[in-house]
Order: C-alpha cells, then structure tokens, then sequence
C-alpha cells in the first residue's frame, strides 16, 4: 500500500486499505502520518515506513522477510478487521434505513 505526501494526504482513500486487511495478510504500508496509518497500526500486522525514505522502506522489508523465514508475523486483530467487512456494513446500513422508514 503506497501513499506519498499528496495534497490532502490525510484524507486518503481506505478503499484499499480495507481490501488489503480482509486478505488477513502482512501489509508494507507506504503512508504518511495519516488516518490510514493509524488504521494500519491497529491492524497490528503491518510494516509502515515513511513512503519516501529508502533505508525505511529497505529496512521493513527486511523485517517482512524475517519474520517470513521465522513464521512470526503478527496476529491480526480480527474483531477490527471484521468491523470493516462490506457485507456487514451494508447490514447495518440497511437495518439504518429500515429503522428511519418506519
């Protein structure tokens, strides 16, 4: 996931971010100080790096890599992952309009 210093960077996108939680797998996160950030640090299994710093990025790879070869990646928290889930909150948001139709 790779995110620069746009314009408006704190207001980015989480499309994807939430597809990449829903995989339950490790995430580089190339992101800036940013409410993705702070989403992909309670996910608990991502390696964020500032998106333009080299020995950052070289040096979470290395981490990636690592814990590869040593089947440590983190646990993922999954009552936060599952609280993103489209199907779940589509549910809720048609149990919102049930509730303001009546």
């Amino acid at each position: 996931l790779a995110k620069g210093h746009q314009q408006n960077f704190k207001i980015i996108s989480f499309g994807k971010t939430y597809e990449y939680m829903a995989s339950k797998k490790p995430i580089l996160g190339l992101v800036p100080f940013s409410d993705v950030k702070d989403t992909l640090e309670c996910y608990k299994n991502a390696y964020i790096c500032d998106p333009y710093s080299i020995s950052d990025i070289k040096e979470q790879v290395k981490k990636i890599l690592n814990d590869w070869k040593n089947n440590s990646f983190k646990e993922i928290d999954e009552d936060f992952v599952l609280q993103f889930d489209r199907k779940l909150l589509t549910q809720k948001l048609a149990q919102i309009f049930d509730e303001i139709s009546l």
